[in-house]
């Protein structure tokens, strides 16, 4: 097995805190450094301790601990981010870097946490650890951090940047570094930007599409009403109008001659949407069809939780709730994953009563909270979660 990994040698990864990691799923080192903390990414890159023991191990063919969420992952037929990209390499080179500039965001989704949602962090969900209150929401907005970005890749040779929240169209300081980034070095760039399309900024996409190549990362985890059980504040018929206004905008101001525009689909898959995969095929298919040109592609990820039971993972979901769900009819790659995850839960399957407890608190939150849960919407799971294990 190659335990070798892009992240560890290509990516530079600053999260909602200003943490400089080489990955957002790697296991926080005990002496992280911030990028308030250093004067230029470059000699954190190359040089610091811990970054240089993972990527020697790594290219030893060594499973490094502080990758355990990936191998876990591997080990349960799960996506990673790992065995997303496979790499073979042992040289150091800045090429992505993946900018979460802050935790500003207009949505509460069940599966987000308060690390990456303020409205989330207002809440104080019971069952998360609420992150420490910081001066600053968004990292991003302060102005010398943001020149330290700049600086790296108007000196650099990247490849690619991704850019996460919160939601990045409300944090103003993408904007600042977007606009700052010199002109040739954002052609020769690809762009990705992973937003909610809960909003429409034109400032913050008139500079997207100054790039060589803008992924749109939309993320939708359902359609019509249940999405709005998903992502609490979040308004379907707006989100869906916005998904497509930013993807023609995208499309008809790319830059020509030069590589289309592509649309990438996060999907997070949980008990509140796992009875939904042709209908996110349709959603996804007609959006590839209404914008032809642009590439298409997706990410199917399983839902993470702060909670070791995690009890709205496929394999944790009640076998009387996956049974009742019937096989896929559409015929599409996503599709085909989508059902073997399904069948994969069915197969591996690990529901009891704590699961069941779990589910039940949540969603009595919810409702307590928002006025709406999954109960709303699937009224016969929940008579299947009132009933004990036995």
């Amino acid at each position: 097995m190659n335990t070798n990994c892009k992240a560890a040698f290509n990516d530079i990864l600053i999260d909602a805190n200003g943490d400089l990691l080489p990955c957002c799923y790697i296991e926080r080192p005990l002496h992280k450094k911030k990028i308030s903390q250093v004067s230029e990414l470059k000699d954190w890159f190359f040089n610091d301790k811990n970054l240089q023991s993972l990527r020697k191990n790594l290219s030893s063919n060594i499973k490094d601990s502080r990758c355990d969420e990936c191998w876990r992952a591997e080990a349960d037929n799960k996506w990673s981010l790992r065995s997303s990209k496979p790499f073979d390499s042992d040289k150091a080179e800045v090429k992505l870097i993946h900018i979460t500039g802050g935790r500003l965001c207009n949505m509460a989704c069940r599966m987000c946490t308060p690390g990456l949602s303020t409205m989330i962090h207002v809440e104080e969900r019971p069952w998360q650890e609420n992150y420490e209150v910081v001066p600053v929401v968004n990292w991003i907005d302060d102005p010398v951090q943001s020149k330290k970005i700049i600086e790296l890749i108007n000196t650099s040779n990247i490849e690619s940047i991704q850019l996460s929240g919160g939601e990045p169209q409300l944090i103003k300081g993408f904007v600042t570094v977007l606009e700052s980034i010199d002109p040739r070095k954002k052609s020769m760039i690809d762009l990705q930007v992973t937003t909610n399309a809960s909003v429409f900024n034109p400032r913050f996409w008139q500079q997207a599409v100054q790039f060589n190549r803008v992924t749109t990362g939309l993320s939708i985890d359902a359609v019509g009403s249940r999405y709005e059980i998903i992502r609490y504040h979040g308004k379907w018929n707006k989100v869906k109008e916005n998904c497509e206004k930013i993807l023609e905008y995208v499309w008809k101001n790319r830059i020509d001659p030069g590589p289309n525009p592509a649309l990438n689909l996060n999907i997070v898959t949980q008990l509140s949407n796992v009875d939904l995969g042709d209908e996110m095929n349709r959603f996804y298919t007609l959006l590839g069809k209404k914008f032809e040109g642009i590439s298409c592609s997706y990410t199917l990820a399983h839902v993470g939780d702060g909670d070791v039971v995690n009890p709205w993972d496929l394999p944790n979901i009640s076998p009387k709730v996956l049974e009742g769900i019937p096989d896929l009819v559409v015929d599409s790659p996503l599709a085909k994953q989508w059902q073997n995850n399904v069948d994969y839960a069915k197969a591996n399957n690990s529901f009891n009563n704590q699961h069941r407890e779990r589910v039940l608190a949540r969603e009595t939150y919810f409702k307590k909270i928002h006025g709406k849960n999954l109960w709303d919407e699937k009224p016969e799971w929940y008579k299947i979660y009132s009933e004990p294990v036995k």
